[in-house]
């Protein structure tokens, strides 16, 4: 329903009146079907109705606009009516920023110069983007996923087969480049005590061909996985139980998508001090961080310039229990749903900032950080019992 919702506030700006005869014959037919979803309680019946009030929101008459719509959601119950409506007006102010932002950047070929010009298309842009991730924020609320926590963690962590490779001096796999490239869908490798290195020459990243899998050490400290990894779209992978050295690199790239999960690891040497400089990034990802470390600085080669620890771009959805992040330039850029459960922020530049996204706060702490919150919207939840 929301879908046609938008459709009625995006042809206000048409303007197309109709005949008076037509008008009355479509009022008519609205009514028609209005009685018919009553006595059947018909989602589909109401949706063929909201189709004909299209016309009504042609002529600009807001009034006949809110009638209509009032007519429409009068028979629903409660919340759905309460839901509805206030999905109506978020769409409705939403848009009336848009046109507000079209009014005032108009260009004039005569008065603007060439950089002026460009800088209001560039506002024009701005303003449809920001437009496009409210409808689709306001139609398709993510946040259900990453508040249930046990489901997501679930749903994120790599499907499993059962089957192990182990990895040290006396294993079949002397090194973890070996036993990946053994690798099969669904398998764990477990890393014994020393350092391990995920490419042939101690250096780099693994480009991972394989769609779940899960790379488990003996403890922080006594298992080090040194380089990083680069997952293929759609793939899921599982990192445990150990330090991880991103050896001046990202420790996880996942650009096309895909799902992470990380538990009980430090992480750290992530800071190039060049572009970049993050722990971990993607785009249209799924990820889940418990009982990590993130330090900026550690291990840096005597840099120091701060690292980031996360820099995810687009849709996603991100869970945190228990970390503590440090000695960061930024902890997160968050222009999605995500929630910081008993995780500790000391130290950084910025920890949690943008202008677009929910963030769901429980029983976090911020300790010495330049800037601790700087969102849109956050929500602070109550502690778990």
């Amino acid at each position: 329903m929301k879908n046609l919702l938008y459709i009625c506030l995006c042809t206000v700006a048409v303007g197309c009146a109709l005949p008076e005869q037509q008008l009355k014959e479509l009022k008519t037919e609205i009514e028609a079907l209005r009685e018919e979803a009553i006595k059947q309680n018909s989602i589909a019946a109401i949706e063929d109705e909201l189709k004909s009030l299209i016309a009504e929101v042609r002529m600009r008459r807001e009034d006949a606009v809110e009638e209509s719509l009032n007519e429409i959601i009068g028979h629903l119950e409660g919340a759905e009516r309460e839901n509805l409506a206030k999905g109506y007006l978020q769409q409705k102010i939403a848009f009336v920023k848009l046109l507000v932002s079209f009014e005032v950047n108009k260009i004039d070929v005569k008065k603007d110069s060439i950089s002026e010009a460009m800088a209001k298309v560039k506002r024009i842009e701005s303003a449809i983007a920001w437009l496009r991730s409210d409808m689709t924020k306001n139609a398709f609320s993510m946040s259900a996923y990453v508040l249930d926590s046990e489901r997501f963690l679930k749903e994120v962590a790599p499907k499993l087969t059962g089957r192990a490779l182990k990895v040290g001096p006396k294993e079949k796999h002397k090194d973890l480049f070996s036993a990946l490239r053994a690798a099969e869908d669904g398998d764990t490798i477990q890393l014994g005590e020393g350092e391990f290195s995920p490419v042939g020459r101690g250096r780099g990243q693994w480009d991972s061909p394989v769609g779940n899998i899960a790379i488990r050490g003996r403890g922080k400290g006594k298992t080090v996985l040194k380089g990083s990894f680069c997952p293929r779209g759609g793939a899921s992978i599982q990192l445990s139980d150990m330090s991880i050295d991103g050896n001046l690199n990202e420790i996880v790239e996942l650009r096309s998508g895909g799902r992470l999960l990380i538990e009980n690891c430090d992480i750290y040497g992530y800071n190039s001090g060049a572009g970049g400089s993050n722990a971990i990034s993607g785009s249209n990802t799924a990820i889940a961080l418990v009982n990590c470390t993130f330090d900026g600085v550690k291990n840096t080669g005597g840099r120091t310039f701060k690292g980031n620890a996360l820099d995810l771009r687009g849709e996603n959805l991100l869970y945190v229990r228990g970390c503590l992040f440090k000695n960061n330039r930024e902890v997160a850029r968050v222009s999605f749903d995500c929630l910081f459960e008993k995780t500790t922020f000391e130290n950084n530049d910025a920890t949690l900032y943008y202008y677009s996204g929910d963030a769901y706060l429980r029983g976090c702490k911020f300790e010495n950080n330049a800037r601790a919150i700087d969102l849109k919207s956050f929500k602070l939840l109550k502690e778990l019992k």
